[in-house]
């Protein structure tokens, strides 16, 4: 018997148009910018080729930026990547980093709208959703991708290693999860928030299955390159680190294109570190109490497909709102919440839907429309320039969410994810 191919509706054929469109103009970036030191990937590139010749690859070298990630970063996949010259090498790592976020995506798709385990079922699921909803869906993802991926930065494949991250700890797929979520947490430190908060499911083979896998990449370095060099390595990355931090908070907090920081600075001339760590840690303990609230009202204690969706969206969120340092690259962040958002809207049922539809609007008008290259120098960019607005989107649809991780919509519907293969 012969499957055939379902008929893609005409939401799904733009949607795929528009990835493709999007994705050959990404690769193109690498070829078009001449500038020294004009995309991340850059930096990346010069560090392990500094690292090959024998210098320190975290040394502040005249013309490029800091680099700022680990060891084992540089061994995997920077390290096998250098052999290629420059523009190949950045073509490839934009193609690895775009490829991973759209089909993570995809993936999350999957995992909402079907429990099937064939191509078919899974496109007829896709194709019968409403075009619009398609087209908005995309349009969200993809509003905030540009501009990361025109700086070839790595928050895209660090998010889609989240979102990788949860779809295999969906699927109870604890060891695999827990090795992406490790080695992107390795790659850059805030993906810590959503591990953490996975840890209160206690959920003890993958609580392991991480704690393994990080050992194995923090020794890396030194199986590769021996104690004395990995050791130096070691202490340069945590130096930088160290020295980083002291610079981000010496400079002006206009700076920033969303923080929380910056909007108490700019229009309350509120200046403090160490209550805005209490701040932080007030509304982390928030997240992480709402959280437990989530696994204890579950039958079985655990978490359901609907909760681990709602976790990753409120740990991307408070990775946003939080971060000491989250300029407009970072906002990549944000397709998965609109994803996640758009998901919650599709489930709730019509008298729970207003607070959400109004946070999204929100988050897009504030956040999106006033960072994204499509909307700069439009009176929403200028007005929340000026006053360093960008946060308040965010900030509403993260308390939003706060709000129903303490008290979920009853007619939210929990999928069957227990047979769901890729």
């Amino acid at each position: 018997m012969t499957l055939s191919m379902p008929r893609l509706s005409n939401g799904m054929k733009f949607s795929l148009l528009l990835f493709v469109i999007v994705t050959l103009h990404l690769l193109s970036v690498p070829i078009v910018e001449l500038k020294s030191n004009a995309y991340a990937y850059e930096t990346f590139y010069k560090a392990v080729n500094y690292f090959k010749e024998g210098l320190s690859p975290y040394a502040q070298y005249p013309g490029f930026d800091l680099y700022k990630y680990s060891p084992t970063f540089l061994a995997f996949p920077l390290l096998p990547m250098s052999g290629l010259p420059l523009i190949p090498s950045a073509i490839l790592w934009q193609l690895i980093s775009t490829l991973s976020y759209f089909l993570a995506g995809y993936w999350l798709f999957k995992l909402w709208f079907t429990d099937n385990a064939g191509f078919k079922q899974v496109m007829t699921s896709l194709s019968n959703l409403p075009s619009w909803l398609v087209i908005l869906g995309t349009f969200l993802f993809l509003t905030d991708f540009h501009l990361n991926g025109t700086y070839l930065q790595s928050n895209t494949i660090v998010v889609a290693g989240m979102m990788i991250g949860v779809a295999l700890y969906i699927r109870k797929q604890w060891l695999w999860a827990a090795l992406v979520l490790a080695f992107v947490t390795n790659m850059k430190l805030y993906p810590i928030v959503l591990v953490l908060l996975l840890f209160l499911d206690l959920r003890m083979r993958f609580i392991w299955a991480t704690l393994f896998w990080h050992l194995l990449l923090i020794a890396i370095p030194f199986l590769l390159w021996g104690s004395e060099t990995a050791i130096k390595l070691y202490s340069d990355w945590i130096g930088t680190l160290v020295i980083d931090k002291a610079l981000v908070y010496q400079e002006p907090y206009i700076h920033f294109f969303l923080n929380l920081r910056a909007f108490l600075q700019v229009n309350f001339n509120l200046v403090f570190a160490e209550s805005y760590f209490l701040i932080m840690l007030f509304f982390a303990a928030l997240v992480g109490i709402a959280v437990l609230v989530q696994r204890w009202i579950t039958q079985k204690h655990h978490f359901t497909q609907p909760q681990l969706m709602m976790i990753l969206a409120a740990s991307l969120m408070y990775i946003l709102v939080f971060s000491p340092r989250t300029e407009g690259p970072t906002l990549v962040f944000l397709g998965p919440v609109y994803l996640i958002t758009l998901w919650q809207l599709w489930h709730f049922n019509e008298n729970s839907k207003s607070e959400m539809i109004w946070a999204l609007i929100s988050l897009f008008v504030l956040t999106s429309m006033s960072t994204s290259d499509l909307f700069r120098g439009t009176f929403i960019h200028d007005w929340s320039w000026d006053f360093n607005l960008r946060v308040i989107g965010l900030l509403i649809l993260f308390l939003v969410y706060l709000y129903w991780l303490f008290k979920p919509p009853v007619s939210i519907q929990t999928p069957r994810t227990t047979d769901v293969h890729i």
